[in-house]
């Protein structure tokens, strides 16, 4: 497998919002990559070498972000929660296609729940609700394209479960 420079910097964007982590293996080549503060390595037989994970100082707003992989959610106008696409990608909203939806508005939720997918590269991202509530409004097509901070979810954040 021949990666060139500008294919492990579009990795590195994609990971970059994402606080996630990504192994490649291909005979005897292995790219880790880890975005949360330890750094990268990419590794061949004989060869190893850590790289500075470029991850800038995080300011209060990204820090639910770092901490929980999940992009930090907005609030609209009517105090909903977005949630926001954390890279660009293809939303899926369940598993499967064969499998039924993670979530359908007017579930509750708890921190945590799975609301979809986002693939990118035949890799999979799990977004999660940021907090508990009742999923509002679903505001992305399955199997659509979406773009790194659009909107995908909004969910009312609530303490007990509401029934539909």
């Amino acid at each position: 497998m021949t990666l060139t420079h500008a294919d492990v910097e579009e990795i590195l964007r994609l990971l970059d919002s994402a606080g996630a982590e990504l192994l490649v293996e291909e005979g005897s080549f292995r790219l880790e990559v880890r975005r949360s503060g330890e750094g990268l390595q990419a590794s061949r037989p004989g060869f190893s070498q850590v790289v500075d994970d470029r991850q800038a100082k995080p300011d209060a707003s990204s820090l639910e972000s770092i901490s929980t992989g999940a992009p930090a959610p907005s609030h609209d106008s009517t105090g909903d929660i977005e949630i926001e696409a954390p890279m660009t990608g293809t939303f899926f909203r369940a598993s499967a296609p064969q499998e039924p939806p993670f979530i359908e508005e007017g579930d509750f939720v708890e921190t945590g729940t799975p609301l979809c997918l986002i693939e990118v590269m035949k890799l999979f991202t799990t977004v999660e609700a940021p907090r508990a509530g009742t999923v509002v409004r679903i505001l992305a097509e399955n199997a659509a394209v979406v773009q790194a901070g659009e909107p995908l979810f909004a969910i009312r954040p609530e303490d007990t479960p509401r029934t539909r």
